[in-house]
């Protein structure tokens, strides 16, 4: 009985690790998603070995459960907050009208876009032929794993959909969005006179927009956002996951690139 009454307790945890563990290695975008689930698979098997700990050590056991819990109640209101904003900002902004279009990169498999660059590239491609005087900068670096760079890659995928050539400008060298932000201000800046009379609009994943706005206005940019609807509800799920702590990041290492830009 006692034994019975231990699985019950722990194969729920093991369920979520096993699952979790699936999701990262054989489910196309859905790492983050995968990672969350070993967490929390880890955070019930922690709860179950305190339970099994508390016949033996009960002050120890239930002041470990209530530290757990403080810490589990902390870490999921932080979450939720953030991805209350996340949310918020995952819309295209009235009158997104601009002079360049700052368009972020994503992974590139071989010299293809992934599914999230080709969802950001049907966005750039629908916003290009609707604001024919907009110029594209295609932004993003060529990772380890990546034949080409990411702007590469965008840059040839909008000319092959009958974007013009010269209404594109490449950044190569960002490797986060920070550097993407960064870079293609000194492109607009060493195209124009006065780039502060220029309108910029940033455009990315819904996900990714609050970020993206963010870190535009600590480069001083004043920019709109453009949001590229994700074709893939899990997908998008598993991303809104990942991109808070991508938040938090941003918040704490980011903000010191601009101001030593």
């Amino acid at each position: 009985m006692k034994r019975q009454k231990i699985s019950a307790r722990i194969a729920p945890g093991i369920l979520c690790v096993l699952l979790g563990a699936v999701m990262y290695c054989w489910m196309t975008g859905m790492k983050p998603l995968g990672v969350g689930l070993v967490g929390f698979g880890g955070v019930l098997l922690a709860f179950s070995a305190l339970s099994a700990l508390e016949s033996a050590r009960p002050k120890a056991a239930r002041f470990c459960r209530k530290a757990l819990a403080a810490l589990l109640a902390v870490f999921s209101t932080a979450l939720l907050v953030t991805e209350v904003f996340i949310l918020a900002n995952a819309r295209t902004d009235e009158d997104p009208s601009a002079d360049y279009l700052i368009v972020l990169g994503a992974q590139v498999v071989g010299t293809q876009p992934s599914g999230v660059l080709y969802d950001r590239l049907k966005a750039a491609e629908a916003y290009l032929n609707a604001h024919p005087q907009t110029v594209a900068i295609v932004t993003g670096g060529q990772g380890v794993d990546e034949d080409i760079s990411e702007a590469q890659c965008m840059a040839d995928w909008l000319i092959a959909h009958g974007i013009g050539p010269q209404r594109i400008l490449l950044e190569t060298r960002a490797t986060r969005t920070a550097e993407n932000i960064l870079y293609a201000e000194e492109l607009i800046a060493g195209r124009e006179e006065d780039p502060e009379q220029v309108r910029i609009a940033v455009l990315t994943s819904e996900f990714h927009l609050m970020r993206a706005k963010l870190l535009a206005r600590w480069a001083g940019l004043d920019a709109c956002g453009v949001a590229a609807p994700s074709a893939n509800p899990a997908v998008l799920v598993s991303n809104c996951f990942r991109e808070a702590f991508a938040v938090w990041n941003c918040l704490v290492f980011d903000r010191g690139a601009f101001q030593g830009a």
